[in-house]
């Protein structure tokens, strides 16, 4: 089996529903670099493979999502030595900040 590439904020294996979600969004922003206007619930949650009634199980709306996703991302970017992030600007977890930036 292909093991699917590590989403930023994601863990690798088992991945919740909400961190399904999560990646999905960051999927269609980062990797389709589609606009977040126009990304809607369902197309989160048909490319996460979750019903789009689970997905207002855990989120009120899309984003409140990318609210989730950039708080796993800020705490990925903290654990990041103070150094390291001055020296390595090439971060996944500042681009993906750059991206959803630009697209938001």
């Amino acid at each position: 089996t292909v093991e699917r590439k590590r989403r930023i904020g994601a863990p690798m294996r088992n991945e919740s529903t909400k961190q399904k979600l999560w990646n999905s969004l960051y999927d269609l922003l980062v990797e389709e670099k589609t606009m977040f206007s126009n990304i809607s619930v369902r197309s989160i949650a048909k490319n996460a493979g979750v019903h789009h009634s689970t997905f207002y199980e855990y989120f009120s709306d899309k984003l409140d999502l990318l609210d989730y996703g950039l708080t796993l991302l800020m705490e990925e970017y903290n654990m990041i030595p103070i150094q390291e992030r001055f020296m390595h600007r090439s971060k996944k977890s500042i681009e993906a900040f750059e991206v959803i930036q630009n697209h938001c």
